[in-house]
């Protein structure tokens, strides 16, 4: 995720200076202040703006190349929420900077040597809310989400007996929390990549799911799972068995 710290810290070195120019003309200080109290601001401001659009794609595509990843590990599903929330508000202060450009014109002409810096900062403004929509929405609805409360594994048996029967809420709990395998092994009745899916969501290991499941192979008889091997083509709600993973996304690890 360096990509996505390397971002924010362009960004708030950005945002800090159109802060500081902002508060300079909210001030009403003397012009006369200007090459020495917000120079260094200005000069942030017209010099990372190139940096700011090439980051903030290169940040986008990664989120996208690498988005199974982040899918089924909470921690990187955090990270990306906590830098598409400071997007929005880099996107606010924007659009602000752009407003009190205009509203001291005068004044900013005389800062800037790129008179047009505040346009073109609030044209990339709304290129940058348009492309980073769906994702911000995506990361609102998992923001909003909260863990079940008493019993969460209560229900799950039945939820999953599209993909295995004969199995206990108990049971599956003690698979989830403590790598505990089943009594007796379960039919897979669902894809291969589907059980891959099921593993890497609940952390369980190729040998875990083995023990548990027979997962048949094109042959009809059991082949052992691998992870690598059997692993989706596409992101993980492209397939049937994610909707009920869903239902139980505070269990996940």
């Amino acid at each position: 995720m360096d990509i996505l710290r390397q971002t924010l810290r362009t960004t708030q070195t950005v945002a800090s200076a159109m802060a500081g120019v902002v508060g300079f003309w909210s001030e009403g200080v003397a012009e006369s202040r200007c090459q020495f109290g917000v120079a260094n601001q200005v000069n942030d401001i017209e010099s990372e703006f190139s940096n700011v659009g090439t980051l903030m794609m290169r940040s986008r595509t990664y989120i996208y190349e690498h988005w199974l990843d982040i899918e089924q590990n909470n921690m990187l599903q955090a990270e990306v929420a906590e830098y598409l929330e400071r997007v929005k508000v880099f996107l606010h202060q924007l659009r602000i900077f752009e407003e009190m450009f205009c509203k001291n014109a005068e004044k900013a002409f005389n800062m800037f040597r790129d008179v047009w810096i505040a346009r073109k900062y609030f044209v990339l403004m709304l290129e940058l809310e348009q492309i980073h929509k769906d994702l911000m929405v995506c990361f609102e609805e998992y923001c909003n989400k909260r863990p079940s409360v008493a019993k969460p594994f209560r229900g799950m048996a039945s939820e999953f007996r599209d993909f295995f029967v004969g199995v206990s809420d108990t049971e599956l709990e003690s698979l989830i929390l403590y790598n505990k395998p089943f009594r007796k092994k379960s039919l897979w009745k669902g894809e291969r990549v589907e059980a891959t899916i099921f593993a890497k969501t609940f952390g369980l290991s190729a040998k875990v799911m083995n023990r548990c499941f027979v997962i048949n192979g094109s042959n009809g008889f059991h082949r052992d799972l691998n992870l690598s091997g059997d692993k989706p083509s596409y992101m993980f709600s492209n397939y049937g068995i994610y909707a009920h993973l869903e239902k139980f996304r505070h269990c996940w690890v």
